[in-house]
């Protein structure tokens, strides 16, 4: 606005302005309450306020405010309107405070006082004084950018624009004569650029030498103008490279450990085909890196060795001028020795066989990474030989790996299989054994049994030891139901076997059925679970 139209406004403003009234304190006592005002950030002609009314069945009816700087009332408020939000009260959003050479009644930028009064259902008044500060100041706006350069001018050059926006008017004002802050990547690279008439800055450039460039811009000002920070960045992660073929290859299929081994080609422009001498170029192999240099005629060789340690993967290779676009790559296998440790296994009551360990590189490595390597569960009668994969799994590589598989007992081991990446490897032989043990000569009676009479399962429970099978006395047994058309069993009865290995089971006949009987073992059971063939009775 114009400094002599600001002054002579604020003249009359003051000249006309009425003394404030008397009006009673804020009091925490007060039944009627008023919170704090603040100003809207977003739209800084504007604000809201809380009340409320502790009055038994009383509404707040009516919350009014005035705009007063020092002693002099600038804007009447008569009505504020409720918001959004349940005891919040603003102003109406389409009649927000305003500048004078706005069509407002507010006569410069700055911070005013806010009064707020409010009024009740049952006549409960109170009127707060300095209830909140009108920040009637520009919002600090800005635009950033910074262009991607090319190889044939290989510079930064960060730009943009500053602006306030006025409050009411929401009008951007360029904030000539402010400077901002424009950094790249490190507090060294700092500048202190100063923002033209027109609002445009534009930074000195700077020079690109990586893909990732980032740039900051900031801005801060507390002023009876302008109030706010700023913070922003821009970042590119290409730039217009000139186009260059890179060749290359290696000299052996697979790299055993020690075994020397190179990668080798040449770097020429795509355009003609010239070669590109004295061009460095990064040469990757399994997190071994070499940088070399390309001769008069383009051409480069990297050196390798192969060590005892995981590498499977490709190499690559690439030019190290971020203004050189071109790469190559391929494959080098060099499996990494591997070995087993922390085997345990078990065999549980129901023949499932668990085996865990871990699977290790036998030498430390220097690459990361994740990735999943065939397990096999495998059995022998003898420990020594006839093995038989009986499972299979995956492993990573140092973590903890589980392989299951069905087995009644024997000799067990987990088998890595050779990949590309670990060479093969075989945990120790673990023996693990149960006794098996069964259920015989189940029969439910009388059949067919009346509904509600009582059905008696017998049958015995043995197990197999020393080459024979023999009674199995006072183990608990359960008595189990399946009901005609159900594919559930449950337990109906329960008991234990009998000195002579027998088992009797009573129930009540309810509908149509089989009967079981299972042995489930106890916790410290060192036999397999059992069950028998059911037996089906008809009910009457």
């Amino acid at each position: 606005m114009r400094a002599d139209l600001r002054n002579s406004l604020t003249a009359v403003a003051v000249a006309l302005a009425l003394t404030a009234p008397a009006v009673p304190a804020f009091a925490d006592t007060a039944t009627v309450g008023i919170g704090r005002a603040t100003t809207f950030d977003h739209q800084r002609g504007a604000f809201q306020v809380s009340a409320w009314t502790d009055a038994p069945d009383s509404t707040v009816t009516s919350v009014s405010a005035r705009i007063r700087k020092g002693d002099r009332v600038l804007v009447e408020l008569p009505a504020l309107t409720a918001s959004e939000a349940a005891g919040y009260y603003q102003l109406p959003a389409e009649t927000p405070l305003k500048l004078t050479e706005d069509g407002g009644q507010l006569p410069e930028l700055g911070r005013y006082s806010i009064d707020v009064t409010a009024e009740d259902s049952k006549g409960n008044k109170l009127t707060r004084l300095d209830a909140g500060t009108l920040d009637f100041t520009l919002r600090p706006q800005a635009t950033f950018a910074v262009a991607a350069p090319a190889w044939t001018d290989p510079v930064a050059r960060p730009k943009g624009s500053l602006t306030g926006i006025q409050p009411g008017s929401g009008d951007a004002v360029p904030l000539a004569g402010r400077t901002v802050r424009v950094s790249a990547r490190s507090e060294e690279s700092a500048q202190t650029v100063a923002v033209a008439a027109d609002g445009t800055f534009a930074a000195e450039p700077y020079r690109v030498t990586t893909n990732h460039n980032l740039y900051d811009l900031a801005f801060s000002e507390d002023s009876d103008e302008v109030h706010g920070t700023l913070k922003l960045q821009h970042d590119f992660y290409s730039v217009t490279a000139r186009p260059v073929t890179v060749t290359g290859a290696v000299d052996k299929a697979r790299v055993l450990p020690g075994e020397p081994f190179a990668i080798r080609g040449r770097v020429v422009a795509e355009d003609d085909g010239t070669p590109l001498a004295g061009t460095q170029v990064r040469v990757n192999s399994g997190g071994m890196v070499r940088l070399v240099t390309t001769d008069a005629d383009g051409r480069y060789s990297a050196l390798f060795k192969g060590a005892p340690w995981k590498y499977a993967g490709h190499w690559y290779v690439s030019t190290t001028d971020v203004f050189l676009e071109g790469s190559a790559g391929g494959q080098v296998v060099m499996p990494g020795e591997s070995h087993i440790e922390k085997v345990q296994g078990s065999l549980a009551a129901d023949t499932t066989v668990t085996m865990t360990g871990r699977l290790e590189y036998t030498y430390p490595s220097d690459i990361t990474g994740i990735h999943t390597e065939p397990m096999r569960l495998e059995h022998s009668a003898d420990g020594r030989t006839g093995w038989k994969v009986i499972g299979t799994g995956e492993a990573s590589a140092g973590s903890p790996f589980t392989v299951t598989g069905r087995s009644t007992g024997g000799w067990f081991r987990v088998h890595h299989p050779a990949t590309d990446t670990m060479a093969e490897s075989f945990g120790p032989a673990v023996r693990l054994g149960r006794i098996q043990t069964r259920v015989v000569s189940v029969n439910a009676a009388p059949e067919p049994v009346r509904k509600g009479a009582t059905v008696t399962v017998t049958g015995g429970l043995q197990q197999y030891k020393n080459g024979a099978w023999t009674l199995y006395a006072g183990q608990p047994v359960g008595l189990w139901f399946q009901a005609k058309g159900s594919s559930a069993y449950k337990l109906v009865a329960s008991g234990k076997s009998a000195a002579n290995g027998g088992v009797s089971l009573k129930t009540t006949a309810t509908v149509d059925g089989t009967y079981l009987i299972r042995y489930l073992g106890t916790s410290t059971s060192t036999h397999f679970h059992s069950s028998a063939v059911g037996d089906f009775v008809d009910v009457l």
